[in-house]
């Protein structure tokens, strides 16, 4: 990458002749804001693994090792993991394998710095370099963006396979030659692959692709590319439909296009959106009266951010959100980049290059909202060193049976120490007592522990709280347990423990 490229600075040969609106010595190249994003993404976020990196991870490992002969596994992970479980989870489980949580999340890093840069890309097409740095850099300091950046979950790769996606439609579209479309089609599919959710931003890409061809080739070139693409991408489908275990499909129905929400209001979502992105919907809906020549592009981008908000809108669900508004920045930020620019180049012919230290420090807020968004994203789940360095000694492999309400984080910390088959969450549990009756649910929960059957259990009073409430009383009751460990965690939520049972003469 050329700094002359990345970092313009008109100078004419005029001695002191500084006129032009261009010479800013302090815009940011590219390589500097990639590297801002890298540095705060591995600084300011640090916390053990979520939930979801333990689950994904670990189950990538044991499809590895199933796959080597090493050890089977028994879990249906196609029922209800939102990506397809042979590909993400295949190479976070390699990672993991290589250097565990920190290099699947170095993963994830990488692939957002390559959104950060397709993002540059696209708006130097859509509009000017000075707007795509200002994009840029606006993209790579929202707080959703930076919390993906150190997620070891499919989300990132989705992200990444979806914005080379649009950097390939843009580029296709103005090629001399079409059959570079038939690239699109399998990209788009790896990126659904990936995340079922990417459903939601396949007619974009067909549409950037359709509007660019219109625009640098006419509507009969415009027609044969679309052609095309949507060839390669049926065809890909197909193929995908035909290789998939079509135990996935009950996936991408429960977790995606059939998945219900978590009973969140309409003001709740939106307030949400509002709270995270609001600044930059207005920022974007503003640069739709400023880009009048490109005013279709324009309703493109903004309608596509609109996407996230309209689905969880509908849905009534909170969950994911944060997670889902990166992809709308992503359609934001060419116009929010576009925005500033242009405020900054109508404020030079009045108060000279003072304006771009206006829009810089915009920036540099922006760095700050962002930072702090990204910090309390991290801080959601408490941190598991105390309570898994307390059970390192007291769990064994292949003796006993654990019930867990924070499952699949001590699962995979507790890997090398414990097998899989010994550990029961609270999500489904099935039991059969000692007059042989098979029960589920509740019912099972409690006739296991009055029975004794759990070596230890751990309860923190999140996710599941009713059914934990629930089984306290049991415990209390029972004659089998004694509470041991009373480990205190703090979330931005709040603080409280995590509470720890074990067996008598466990």
């Amino acid at each position: 990458m050329r700094l002359a490229e990345d970092f313009p600075i008109t100078i004419k040969k005029s001695i002191g002749d500084y006129t032009d609106f261009k010479v800013v010595a302090y815009r940011l190249p590219m390589p500097l804001i990639l590297l801002l994003q890298a540095i705060t993404s591995l600084i300011v976020l640090r916390n053990t693994a979520f939930q979801d990196e333990a689950l994904y991870l670990f189950a990538g490992r044991q499809v590895i090792l199933n796959w080597f002969g090493k050890a089977p596994y028994l879990e249906p992970y196609g029922l209800y993991f939102s990506g397809y479980p042979f590909f993400y989870p295949v190479i976070g489980g390699a990672l993991d394998f290589l250097d565990g949580l920190e290099a699947a999340r170095l993963f994830s890093l990488l692939c957002m710095l390559i959104v950060t840069v397709c993002v540059y890309r696209m708006t130097a097409q859509f509009f000017e370099r000075q707007s795509a740095l200002v994009a840029a850099f606006l993209f790579a300091c929202e707080g959703s963006v930076l919390f993906l950046g150190r997620l070891a979950t499919y989300d990132a790769l989705c992200f990444c396979l979806f914005a080379l996606a649009a950097l390939l439609a843009l580029r296709a579209s103005k090629a001399t030659s079409a059959q570079s479309c038939l690239a699109l089609g399998p990209l788009l599919m790896f990126a659904v692959a990936a995340k079922y959710a990417g459903l939601l931003f396949v007619p974009t890409i067909l549409a950037l692709l359709a509007l660019w061809s219109w625009k640098h080739k006419g509507l009969e070139e415009m027609l044969v590319r679309l052609g095309i693409a949507l060839f390669s991408l049926v065809a890909s489908g197909f193929i995908a439909y035909f290789s998939i275990d079509k135990q996935v499909l009950v996936g991408l129905s429960v977790t995606t296009t059939n998945r219900v929400g978590d009973g969140a209001t309409a003001a709740m979502v939106i307030g949400h959106i509002a709270t995270m992105e609001g600044l930059f919907f207005g920022l974007a809906l503003l640069g739709l009266l400023f880009c009048r020549g490109r005013r279709l592009l324009g309703l493109l981008l903004f309608g596509s951010a609109l996407l996230v908000p309209i689905y969880h809108t509908y849905k009534g669900e909170l969950i994911s959100l944060d997670k889902h508004l990166a992809f709308s920045m992503f359609f934001l930020a060419p116009l929010a980049g576009f925005t500033l620019a242009s405020l900054a180049r109508w404020g030079w012919k009045r108060v000279g290059r003072f304006s771009w230290g206006i829009a810089l420090a915009f920036c540099l807020l922006t760095l700050s909202l962002g930072l702090q968004q990204a910090r309390n994203l991290y801080s959601v789940w408490p941190a598991s060193t105390q309570l898994t360095t307390f059970l390192y000694t007291r769990v064994q492999d292949n003796s006993g049976n654990y019930l867990a309400e924070d499952y699949d984080v001590l699962r995979y910390y507790l890997k090398d120490k414990t097998a899989p088959w010994q550990w029961s969450s609270l999500d489904y549990f099935v039991y059969t007592d000692k007059e042989k009756k098979v029960l589920s649910g509740e019912a099972a929960y409690q006739a296991a522990i009055q029975e004794g059957y759990f070596s230890l259990i751990e309860f923190s009073y999140g996710y599941h709280t009713p059914l934990a409430m629930q089984l306290t009383q049991t415990l209390n009751a029972s004659k089998h347990y004694d509470l041991i460990a009373k480990i205190p965690i703090h979330t931005s939520y709040g603080s409280g423990y995590y509470w720890v049972w074990s067996k008598h003469g466990g």
